[in-house]
């Protein structure tokens, strides 16, 4: 069902839609996000505060885009993403026994995409936003204590996805909205295979139910070649 949604928004894009003033022919657009997030917990007994353990994970994920009207309803561009997600643990569980591990993962991403719009009114649009390229991920672990260990790796992810969503235009100054939906989408990636680990490949669709996360949320500019 998922899929005969997503197959069909894509041909209602295709069809013709009123022009907006913003999607014309030249029009360049810049999209970025920067997302942050981070949890820790710990617990200790509740015979000996000395006995505890404890875990911290953080994430950052700045993302940027670029694109440029074909026409008024298709944008073709290319869209960079970096990620580090870092995250360390600590145990005690007697006076003899602790220890800690830290750990980090990497990663960048280059996606060369297309997007058709769709316009609904004037200030709003639905798009279709497919997007193909390669990623480049390593990491890196650490531990201490009753066990030493550490290990680093790296290896390349190709990625194509398929999201809809939908753009609100201000009334002045090019700024919009835009919102990228996880339901109906599309992700499939392939990791190549390396040393001691065979290759991988994922294939994802249907619908997030996790409301924000389904949603992802993007400050716009929309620059028209047209001077007045």
């Amino acid at each position: 069902m998922q899929k005969l949604l997503l197959t069909g928004l894509l041909f209602g894009l295709i069809g013709s839609a009123p022009a907006l003033a913003q999607l014309q022919k030249g029009t360049t657009s810049w999209g970025g996000t920067l997302s942050l997030n981070g949890n820790g917990n710990s617990s200790h007994n509740a015979n000996d505060k000395s006995v505890f353990s404890s875990s911290r994970t953080h994430t950052l994920a700045p993302e940027l885009q670029w694109g440029v009207f074909l026409n008024p309803t298709t944008l073709v561009g290319i869209g960079t993403r970096y990620s580090l997600l870092w995250s360390s643990s600590r145990y005690v569980s007697s006076p003899s026994s602790e220890g800690e591990s830290r750990s980090t993962q990497q990663s960048v991403q280059l996606l060369p995409y297309l997007r058709k719009y769709k316009a609904l009114n004037e200030r709003w649009a639905l798009f279709l936003h497919a997007e193909a390229g390669a990623g480049y991920t390593w990491n890196s672990y650490r531990q201490q204590g009753d066990s030493n260990a550490s290990s680093d790796n790296d290896y390349w992810r190709y990625i194509l996805s398929v999201q809809p969503g939908a753009v609100y235009f201000f009334p002045k100054g090019g700024w919009a909205i835009e919102g990228y939906a996880d339901i109906l989408s599309l992700n499939a990636s392939f990791v190549p295979s390396r040393e001691n680990v065979g290759r991988s490949i994922e294939f994802r669709s249907g619908v997030s139910t996790g409301f924000p996360r389904f949603i992802t949320l993007r400050i716009a500019k929309y620059i028209s070649t047209k001077t007045n």
